[in-house]
């Protein structure tokens, strides 16, 4: 089931995130979380999005994201899944999804949730004793930064 356009609104901040398909791992080394990265600023470092907070866990991921203009988010989300899924699959020659589900996405509507978000996403590996298996971005609760 596709995620339909109209419930993405334009200054509105979402919590998108997925989890890999059968505890697959995701990123298996640096060079999976680089394509990863590569992915993530080639698609979302327009102007249209701003990247709040994210986490790359090995076998699921946490993006806060503000929809700056009337583009839904969604798009570039689902561009950089489908493109890290090819390369993991011509990688490890895989085949099909690598997920276990579609992009899965929660409007944040209250400001209270916001800040418990960006601290729960980057709380995310400390709870889960991943932390040497993980990449994180740092944020600031009082401002967006941009994917580097």
């Amino acid at each position: 089931m596709r995620l339909k356009s109209d419930s993405f609104y334009p200054g509105s901040y979402y919590h998108l995130y997925n989890h890999a398909a059968q505890n697959t791992l995701l990123y298996r080394d640096d060079e999976d979380y680089e394509k990863c990265l590569s992915l993530v600023k080639l698609h979302l470092s327009s102007s249209d999005f701003s990247v709040v907070s994210f986490c790359l866990m090995p076998n699921h991921y946490h993006f806060l994201i503000r929809q700056n203009s009337e583009c839904p988010v969604f798009y570039p989300m689902n561009r950089i899944w489908f493109s890290y899924s090819k390369y993991y699959n011509k990688r490890y020659q895989g085949m099909g999804s690598i997920f276990a589900g579609r992009l899965q996405h929660i409007l944040i509507d209250k400001e209270i949730y916001l800040h418990r978000l960006i601290v729960y996403i980057h709380l995310n590996p400390v709870c889960l004793h991943s932390l040497e298996s993980c990449f994180c971005k740092p944020c600031s609760i009082t401002g967006e930064m941009e994917v580097v």
